[in-house]
């Protein structure tokens, strides 16, 4: 039986319970699942026992677990400096929380780091971690690698993933969870059809309705990493982060950086409900009680516009009260079709003799908004932009770049692009006379 370990905070509502635990200065979660109740958890020894033919002390899921705590599996953060990989031993050198929350400090003072992470319970049954990381060093720090490491039920024996292309997205691929690793990556910059930021672990057979359930989604639209770990046959842990490409996050000293927030799911009664908090934790973020009713043109006329098609397009959408009427592609310079004029942000004279303005002053009449379609980011090859600027569009320099949809992706990151962009579309917006 293990000792050392102290539990520090028990977040829990009638269906969820969160029990916090420091060992030996090493944060971890020591229950994620069934609520346990308004009782007061064991605050001297949990429980969970040592392997014989291993390490004298137990081994615990920290929520940032490194080889320096024994950890063999994932490390949770991995920096360096100087090209050297360092090898960190982060312990907490102060808590504190409130009824739905707990904040761990970490540091390793030999090595410059400061980590923190908060662990909430939300109104909506999610659970939430967020961590940051702190050069406290004098030299830059290169972060490599920085996950949050999430315990689940050592029952849980089915891995649900999500995943697909192009209209057959979400597309649900159950897999037996034995003594095995299952990762789930996204490498292509952005949010993609083929790999979706969230798995789901639980009982075997886990129905919508039936059987627990743990959803791990990792709130980012970039590059992820997501593994399923089966550390032994009881202990199973779920590990989330971003997926860093060599040299992509420095900081310098006295910079942090904010890694995405991961949101845990717990349902004792099937992924229905599991889906339904994670629906609801989106939801409190809404800004607005009311999102207008929008009429989008694309599937209507596609590339084909005139001005009396359109107008005629607005006023059946004034009639079944549609509230906002937005010009999708196809109303720019030289984009008759989807090859060509992308990034020459001019309105097309030739279909538009009299400019945009006619349009939405009738759209306005009829008690709509306007909305305009842009794509400021991208560029066609066949674009006056990238002829002038091939040097602005990433691998737009190469022989044969990698086209996708026939564009490319501007570089965004230099003024010059963004300054260019802002001037084109202000001035079409000023032009056109769009409401402030």
């Amino acid at each position: 039986m293990s000792g050392g370990t102290r539990v520090v905070g028990h977040l829990f509502n009638d269906r969820t319970s969160v029990v916090l635990a420091v060992r030996d200065g090493i944060p971890h979660i020591a229950h994620l699942g069934a609520a346990l109740g308004d009782v007061a958890i064991e605050e001297s020894v949990l429980p969970r026992g040592v392997l014989g033919g291993g390490f004298d002390h137990e081994i615990v899921p920290a929520l940032l677990p490194l080889p320096s705590h024994g950890w063999s599996g994932l490390p949770g953060l991995e920096v360096s400096r100087d090209g050297v990989v360092l090898p960190l031993d982060l312990r907490v050198h102060e808590h504190d929380g409130t009824t739905d929350s707990r904040v761990f400090s970490m540091r390793d003072a030999t090595a410059g780091v400061i980590a923190h992470v908060e662990v909430s319970l939300t109104a909506e049954n999610v659970v939430t971690v967020s961590s940051r990381v702190v050069n406290n060093g004098d030299s830059p720090l290169v972060v490599n690698a920085l996950h949050v490491c999430i315990p689940v039920g050592g029952h849980a024996d089915d891995v649900l993933t999500l995943g697909g292309r192009h209209a057959m997205e979400a597309v649900q691929q159950r897999t037996p969870w034995g003594r095995t690793r299952q990762v789930v990556e996204n490498r292509t910059g952005r949010t993609s059809h083929e790999q979706l930021g969230t798995v789901f672990v639980g009982s075997t057979g886990f129905s919508e309705q039936w059987g627990e359930v743990w959803g791990v989604h990792l709130a980012h639209s970039g590059n992820f990493r997501i593994m399923c770990d089966s550390i032994t046959e009881t202990l199973r842990t779920v590990h989330a982060g971003e997926l860093l490409q060599s040299g992509e996050l420095v900081l310098q000293p006295g910079e942090s950086h904010d890694a995405p927030v991961v949101v845990v799911s717990y349902s004792s009664c099937g992924l229905t409900p599991a889906s339904q908090n994670f629906h609801r934790h989106v939801r409190s973020f809404a800004s607005t009680p009311h999102r207008p009713v929008v009429l989008n043109t694309w599937e209507a006329v596609y590339f084909r516009h005139d001005l009396d098609t359109l107008t005629q397009l607005a006023d059946a959408a004034a009639s079944v009260g549609v509230e906002r009427f937005v010009l999708d592609d196809g109303w720019f310079r030289g984009r008759r079709n989807d090859t060509a004029g992308l990034g020459d942000w001019w309105v097309d004279e030739s279909v538009w003799p009299q400019g945009l303005t006619p349009l939405v002053s009738h759209v306005r009449s009829l008690g709509m908004d306007f909305g305009l379609w842009f794509e400021p980011e991208m560029v066609n090859p066949d674009s006056d932009l990238f002829r002038a600027h091939p040097d602005w569009a990433l691998d737009g320099a190469l022989a044969h770049p990698v086209l996708g949809r026939n564009q490319l992706v501007l570089d965004m990151s230099r003024p010059e692009v963004r300054d260019h962009l802002f001037g084109r579309i202000d001035a079409v917006l000023s032009r056109t006379t769009l409401p402030t």
